[in-house]
């Protein structure tokens, strides 16, 4: 089984962050500009994952992360910003829910 953070290292190389924010239910809505800038590998290896290895926690690891993965923190000072930044109370109120790591 992959854990959490050994998923989370994989994917955005970066160390497994105290908070994470999401929005669960995994329904989203993407522009065609946000999926094109995730490398074509990340989706590879996420595909990977789920079919060719049959890691059935990924699925559930991916709805924690898709606003980061399609968000990516770039700066712009959405939600994911304003969660990674000030913790879960900044982000927008109903819509991300903050998880200890």
């Amino acid at each position: 089984m992959l854990t959490f953070k050994e998923y989370y290292q994989a994917v955005f190389d970066e160390p497994l962050p105290p908070t994470i924010c999401f929005a669960q239910g995994a329904q989203l809505a993407a522009s065609r500009e946000a999926l094109r800038r995730v490398p074509l590998s990340t989706y590879v290896q996420l595909l990977h994952w789920i079919a060719g290895e049959e890691r059935s926690e990924v699925v559930y690891y991916l709805e924690m992360t898709w606003p980061r993965l399609l968000l990516g923190g770039d700066g712009r000072g959405g939600a994911w910003d304003r969660c990674r930044e000030g913790g879960s109370e900044a982000a927008d109120q109903g819509t991300l829910t903050a998880v200890d790591a």
